[in-house]
């Protein structure tokens, strides 16, 4: 069958809205809560009450307070959360689970174990869904896993963050805050100790970025669940983390604190330029002076300590000057003088993570 050029473009048009409207109408369905769903939330939050009950007191504390098991609790947190009440959800997390309130009749038959993981799947699913009051579904989510009734429920929560560790994690990220790896740490050393060497890998591909947002007093948690992997990678960076904390703490070779602004305006356009001003590096490396040097027996570990101190010495546009004009250097000589590969290419990494670090300013 043979179309014009001009009925393709339309039927072209066509589609493409189509396929909008399609995607809307599942982002409606992902957001919307059954009747079947509504009924249970509000049979267990708002309770039929006996026409003969007397006295609002009595009729609010069972309305604010049903008897819910561990299953049903954490069917009325996903829903809540579903509707957007977060407040809601956490007053109920917190009722039931810190202050053991739940109904304990519960029993560890196979078709119980098999609804706790489609509901906790249900509940990771709402946790990853919506990114709105990010810390509160955090805690939400770690008090559930945390909590253990029966003796087999813990295997279940051993396949979830299988399945979902990473989906966390990313939201982990979304809140720059420490705190949350740690409580990762502390629920997968319970549930499988034998992840959190996989997971420690995983955030050591992403340490550029997470060890701005670890704070100074989690340090030595941090250190003691990395010790236990025996994590080298980790445990250098960490090591790493804490001598530049002690080094802003207490200052490096001088008593007089230096202050620098930076512009990153000027400080991008000094990347781009060609013409790299040297006159005062090559009388005396000030940032040799605070440790950095290229060669075999320094790890980019010890590179990046020497950087981070350095950098609170000396501007971040001069550094990243006198690093191009060392790799500049170490290209004129590559085979001219010996093989510098191993001097360029490390050179280049510690420029593109100075890089980041002038994003970041």
């Amino acid at each position: 069958m043979n179309i014009s050029l001009e009925e393709f473009k339309r039927l072209e048009e066509e589609n493409r809205k189509l396929k909008q409207v399609i995607k809307k109408y599942k982002v409606r369905i992902n957001n919307t809560v059954s009747n079947t769903e509504v009924e249970f939330i509000l049979n267990k939050l708002i309770p039929n009450m006996a026409e003969d009950v007397i006295g609002q007191y009595e009729v609010f504390i069972e309305m604010c307070c049903p008897k819910l098991d561990y299953l049903e609790l954490i069917r009325v947190i996903t829903f809540l959360l579903k509707t957007n009440r977060e407040d809601l959800a956490e007053f109920y997390c917190h009722f039931y689970l810190a202050e053991r309130n739940l109904d304990n009749a519960i029993k560890g038959k196979q078709e119980v174990i098999d609804e706790y993981r489609n509901i906790l799947i249900e509940l990771s699913k709402e946790i990853d869904l919506k990114r709105n009051s990010t810390e509160i579904r955090l805690k939400i989510l770690f008090e559930i896993l945390s909590y253990q009734p029966t003796e087999e429920f813990p295997s279940v929560i051993l396949e979830i963050l299988e399945q979902n560790i990473y989906k966390f994690t990313d939201i982990i990220f979304d809140t720059r805050n420490d705190y949350w790896f740690i409580r990762m740490f502390d629920i997968i050393s319970i549930n499988h100790p034998k992840l959190l060497h996989k997971y420690l890998d995983y955030l050591y591909g992403h340490w550029d970025f997470i060890n701005n947002w670890i704070y100074e007093g989690n340090l030595p948690i941090w250190d003691t669940f990395v010790k236990q992997t025996n994590h080298i990678q980790m445990e250098r960076s960490i090591a790493a983390l804490k001598e530049y904390w002690n080094a802003k703490k207490h200052g490096l070779n001088s008593n007089q604190k230096t202050t620098y602004t930076i512009d990153t305006r000027q400080t991008e356009q000094s990347i781009s330029n060609s013409k790299i001003d040297t006159k005062e590096w090559m009388k005396f490396s000030e940032l040799r002076k605070h440790g950095y040097e290229v060669n075999k027996n320094k790890t980019i570990e010890e590179r990046r300590i020497a950087l981070h101190k350095a950098m609170k010495h000396i501007p971040l546009s001069k550094i990243q000057s006198h690093i191009q004009w060392l790799l500049k250097n170490a290209y004129k000589k590559d085979g001219v003088r010996g093989d510098f590969s191993n001097s360029i290419n490390a050179y280049e990494m510690d420029l593109k993570y100075l890089q980041k670090i002038f994003h970041k300013h």
